[in-house]
């Protein structure tokens, strides 16, 4: 699992879950929408995190960035998602 450097922004988790979703069609797409945001939006740090995560699975994505989220609804939304309804793991 990436070492998360700071805790992310709503703002920057939309980015982060943004840029997966584009990595689900092109990996170097998403790799050169990042180095061309990182800094509007990521401190070095955290593009080399955003790096690492857009390696991992769609779900290990999701749960490292509720892991890495500011309180809030989103994060709320993406730990939820990790839980089935029988309140099991998903």
């Amino acid at each position: 699992m990436p070492s998360i450097p700071a805790a992310f922004t709503v703002s920057q988790a939309d980015k982060v879950l943004e840029l997966e979703r584009i990595g689900r069609q092109t990996r170097a797409g998403a790799a050169l929408l990042l180095k061309a945001s990182m800094p509007a939006h990521f401190s070095e740090a955290q593009a080399e995190c955003v790096t690492q995560m857009l390696r991992l699975t769609p779900e290990e994505l999701r749960a490292t960035l509720a892991d890495a989220i500011e309180p809030g609804a989103l994060r709320d939304r993406l730990r939820a998602a990790r839980v089935s309804p029988t309140g099991a793991a998903a």
